[in-house]
């Protein structure tokens, strides 16, 4: 049987007497902003020496480039990358190739990629941008990223900042997936989802037989921020185990070296585990939204939705609540399409015969809804938003205006309360990593006075793992776990051995015992981090060429402090092939 749905496209304007009537918007405010806090997602960095013959010389240039130097770099670096892509290739010709795979969208499949990587793809898994079902042969897309060169080439972030403090993401392995029908894009249908085994590697201790702590993050591009999705499901596999440095166990401080790493990275999961109970122990304050002003220059309709379809979820019938109560403090609310629909406006009209089958209504975000309307068996969904119009629209303003500088002062009082916190704990941190580096050098003493030699360097081994976890939507997965800064901070100058200064470059920091890359502002004044008890390589691009500061070259800091000028290493190779990165950067 049919049900009158009644879409009036351009309705006749109100009279301001029945306005007037209706100018309670504190009580839809109040039903409307329901934001949750945005959420945030965590960094590291490295360095070189440059020697000149005369003292003299040498005490002018530093003195010279210590008052040279950008009092407010973390302002200037945010600045620049956010002028620049989100997901920024450095080289656009020299980028990760993606393997195809053909398959009946109907029937689903698996793909098996190289590395031993499975992708389950469940039948009628996909959409057109119309909502309509995907059937026949579809193209699946995949790449996988693996190590800082991938990471390096891909132009994928690793990074973001939480409380004011800046974080690395460590990855066990990233993929980025997509399909196509007939060339097109298409999208994942709702409900369906992507079961993935990635097949990757992970820096471990030699002692560990459990797998590490890691998350799953989905790449929001257009929020330029990683969202974290759920814990990794990783499962280590046993049959491949290779030794990730030159540390044998055939070495006489092997014991040593392996009680130090162990002791390291258990505080390390410390801190971030206390980190992460710091910041929930202050909720985020509710951002409000903007209302939405009714222009003229926007298509608008009313909506009766007094006969919803019953027997629905939850969330269906909670919408209608909403929007019932809205309806009902705010007469003179309309809607209008939301800039994120692509669906025409005029497909929502009425069918021929003047009423639809069905109709449904969800909330999405803070501000959208989906509509669904259904004739047959077919069906069309396009999201919409309420708007508002003269004195009301004021008003709300107002009340906008007035949340937003409250919300603002209760993210600067989070965030003051939160960055002592966070001091106290890194302090803590810092005194019980100094710790086990004291009772480090008492074994290395103790060992060396029974007549042993040794060489004191970080080891850790590589386990082979699958990654398991559900990919709602097509993009780039990541399977991360969140690495607080290091203690080294060095202001930076960076110059090659021709003379060229590395001003407002983008520059690329490994530290070899993690497995992840981080991007930085290289400039006159860079504040950079990195762990002076591993092995760093640094790079600044100049055209298709690499300027590198190598591991030896960080070596010969020892103990760095306040301000040093890198000299990098032009390569004379140009970069116009992975192999050929791979080969300057791994040396």
């Amino acid at each position: 049987m049919k049900k009158n749905y009644n879409i009036n496209l351009n309705p006749k304007p109100l009279s301001s007497e029945e306005i007037s009537k209706f100018k309670d918007f504190d009580a839809l405010l109040a039903q409307y902003n329901t934001a949750k806090p945005p959420q945030r997602t965590i960094g590291k960095i490295s360095s070189r020496v440059i020697y000149i013959s005369s003292l003299a010389a040498a005490a002018m240039i530093a003195l010279l480039f210590y008052f040279v130097f950008d009092e407010n770099f973390s302002e200037k670096q945010s600045q620049y990358f956010a002028s620049r892509n989100y997901v920024d290739p450095p080289m656009m010709n020299v980028k990760p190739q993606f393997a195809s795979y053909k398959f009946n969208a109907n029937q689903g499949g698996v793909y098996e990629y190289e590395s031993g990587s499975k992708l389950k793809i469940p039948a009628s898994a996909f959409i057109d941008n119309d909502g309509n079902p995907i059937e026949g042969n579809v193209e699946i897309k995949y790449r996988e990223f693996h190590d800082y060169v991938d990471f390096f080439l891909s132009g994928i972030p690793m990074t973001y900042d939480s409380a004011g403090v800046s974080y690395t993401l460590e990855s066990a392995g990233m993929m980025e997936v997509y399909a196509e029908k007939d060339g097109k894009r298409v999208k994942m249908a709702p409900g369906k989802t992507i079961a993935v085994e990635l097949v990757s590697n992970v820096n471990v201790s030699p002692q560990m037989n459990r797998p590490p702590n890691y998350n799953i993050y989905r790449l929001d591009e257009d929020g330029r921020k990683w969202i974290y999705e759920d814990v990794d499901n990783m499962q280590l596999m046993e049959e491949k185990t290779e030794v990730a440095t030159d540390l044998s166990k055939d070495d006489p401080l092997y014991p040593i070296k392996i009680w130090q790493k162990s002791k390291l990275d258990a505080l390390d999961i410390k801190h971030t585990t206390e980190l992460a109970k710091i910041e929930a122990s202050i909720p985020m304050a509710e951002e409000p939204i903007q209302p939405q002003k009714n222009n003229g220059s926007t298509t608008v309709f009313s909506l009766d939705i007094s006969d919803l379809d019953k027997d629905i979820s939850k969330e269906y019938e909670e919408a209608k609540q909403e929007v019932e109560s809205m309806n009902a403090a705010f007469k003179s609310m309309l809607w209008q399409k939301s800039p994120q629909s692509k669906i025409a406006l005029e497909k929502i009209t009425s069918p021929e015969d003047g009423s639809w089958d069905g109709m449904r209504l969800r909330k999405v975000n803070n501000r959208d809804f989906e509509l669904t309307l259904i004739e047959g068996n077919e069906a069309i969904k396009i999201l919409i938003n309420p708007v508002l119009s003269g004195n009301d629209y004021d008003l709300a303003m107002e009340n906008y205006d007035q949340e937003l500088n409250e919300y603002m002062g209760a993210m600067e009082n989070r965030k003051e309360l939160l960055k002592e916190q966070i001091a106290a704990l890194n302090t803590e941190i810092e005194k019980q990593k100094q710790a086990i580096e004291a009772e480090y050098q008492d074994r290395l003493k103790a060992f060396q006075q029974k007549g042993q030699d040794y060489a004191v360097t970080d080891q850790l081994i590589t386990r082979k793992v699958i990654n398991r976890f559900e990919a709602t939507s097509f993009g780039i997965w990541n399977c991360d776990r969140p690495l607080p800064p290091y203690m080294v901070k060095l202001k930076a100058k960076f110059v090659d051995q021709n003379g060229k200064n590395y001003d407002s470059h983008t520059a690329y920091l490994v530290d070899k015992s993690r497995n992840t890359v981080t991007k930085f502002l290289a400039t006159d004044g860079t504040e950079l981090r990195f762990n002076m008890n591993s092995e760093n390589l640094l790079w600044v691009i100049n055209g298709n060429k690499l300027a590198v500061f190598r591991p030896e070259a960080f070596k010969r800091l020892n103990q760095p402090k306040g301000s040093h000028i890198f000299e990098l290493d032009l390569v004379d190779t140009e970069v116009n092939s992975e192999e050929e990165a791979r080969k300057i950067l791994y040396f």
